[in-house]
């Protein structure tokens, strides 16, 4: 019969083993039932409970059916399905005794380690600084904040004609600004004349810009009269400026004039009487002649000359004083840049003979093809924009500091003094153009 036990018969809730299996379930201690975990900044599942929040327990208790022997005795309704032939079984929570509420201990603080930079900022991006817990491995991490531009100086003092500035530009993100720096000093010109071999002038003690450019008004100074049978000594020098040249130039000696002379008879003729007159006792009817009279050698102070040699004539005849072979020396007239051609003249010291004239050949660089800026390329346009900015003077800028190498269109157009090569005279000059205070040459 359904609801009854058979005497001596095992139990059929026990299945005569004393004891009954049951569940249970407590809260996870390590997510503290949220199911969730925070591993290095990162939040994952709890690999505990798997996100459940509860962990599941099994135990075994006594059956109050056969008092935990597994056997019931005679015949009766069971005491424990109550002849219904099911079991339902209520256990006391052994966690929280039955309360609902399980004490939790207090977890202790956790013990940081120092923040260490796992990421340096820059002055574009934040970094990153971490620290860890000794106890439980967790980390911490926060952000670092950006530093300040690291700025390189280009200084430019000022000069006679332009004020002075000092560029800055960050070493690493390019950032740049411009200061203005002391006035321009103005030309200091020397009171004393300057002087080459043609020309004087005053010159600026700072910068060496000539003004007053004139052209020598040479005069011959007497430095040894001439005297019978003796030369005297004379030089050129310059009525302005005191340059001198051609010492010890010959002033021929002077004819002996005391030797005994013999006038001829001078007969002079009026219309009304011939007369004859005499200054010795002589009454000789030969033809009246006169002696020309005699002029000293003047010489011009311009020099002649021909391929080989140089001279100063005679202006009244052919005589010639201090010829001598030209003394030539190579003045350069015109450096050589990078797109032009230079020029050498081949000159006489003293009379300024231009034997011939020399090429200097513009400045080349190996491995480099020998290529001018186009009509479609900007002198100074640096980074192609196709204007001529404070950008296009930050990267000349690092390119003569060795932070940016050119390509062959920069080296071309950065050049914009046609020096040969790209630095902060190029940089100052395109930003002069820039703020229009000046044009490319």
């Amino acid at each position: 019969v359904r609801g009854r036990v058979t005497y001596s018969s095992a139990c059929d809730i026990c299945s005569g083993s004393g004891k009954i299996l049951y569940k249970y379930y407590n809260r996870c201690q390590l997510c503290d039932g949220t199911g969730k975990l925070i591993e290095n900044g990162v939040t994952k599942r709890c690999w505990l409970c798997l996100g459940e929040r509860f962990l599941e327990f099994e135990g075994t208790r006594s059956c109050t059916s056969c008092g935990g022997t597994g056997q019931q005795s005679g015949s009766r309704d069971c005491t424990v399905c109550h002849a219904d032939g099911v079991i339902i079984q209520k256990i006391k929570c052994t966690t929280c005794n039955g309360s609902g509420i399980i004490a939790m201990e207090a977890s202790a603080a956790h013990s940081f380690g120092d923040w260490i930079v796992t990421q340096e900022p820059t002055c574009v991006k934040t970094g990153i600084k971490t620290r860890t817990c000794a106890g439980c491995g967790l980390e911490e991490t926060k952000t670092v904040k950006k530093t300040d531009h690291d700025y390189i100086a280009d200084i430019h003092a000022p000069t006679c004609t332009e004020d002075g500035f000092t560029i800055y530009i960050c070493s690493v993100c390019d950032k740049s600004y411009t200061e203005i720096g002391e006035l321009a000093t103005g030309h200091k010109y020397s009171l004393d004349w300057e002087h080459d071999y043609t020309m004087h002038y005053h010159m600026c003690s700072v910068c060496g810009e000539a003004v007053e450019k004139e052209k020598h008004n040479f005069v011959w100074i007497i430095d040894q009269e001439a005297d019978i049978d003796i030369d005297g000594r004379q030089h050129e020098q310059c009525s302005v400026c005191g340059y001198a040249r051609n010492y010890n130039t010959i002033i021929p000696s002077l004819p002996n004039t005391t030797s005994p002379m013999t006038v001829p008879a001078t007969t002079v003729t009026t219309p009304e009487t011939t007369e004859q007159t005499s200054t010795e006792a002589s009454t000789t009817e030969a033809p009246a002649t006169t002696e020309p009279e005699t002029t000293a050698h003047i010489y011009s102070n311009e020099w002649q000359y021909d391929a080989d040699s140089h001279w100063q004539a005679c202006i009244y005849c052919d005589n010639k004083i201090n010829s001598s072979k030209h003394t030539f020396e190579k003045i350069v007239v015109k450096d050589a840049t990078r797109y032009e051609d230079g020029i050498i003249h081949c000159v006489c010291s003293v009379c300024g003979y231009v034997e011939y004239i020399e090429t200097i050949p513009h400045m080349t660089f190996p491995d480099e093809p020998e290529t001018y800026p186009t009509s479609s390329q900007t002198l100074g346009d640096l980074n192609g924009d196709g204007k001529v900015n404070s950008a296009d003077a930050r990267i000349a800028l690092r390119i003569a500091a060795r932070l940016e190498t050119a390509s062959e269109i920069q080296k071309q157009v950065g050049d914009v003094n046609h020096d040969g090569r790209i630095n902060s005279a190029d940089a100052r000059m395109i930003l002069r153009v820039a703020a229009r205070l000046d044009t490319f040459k």
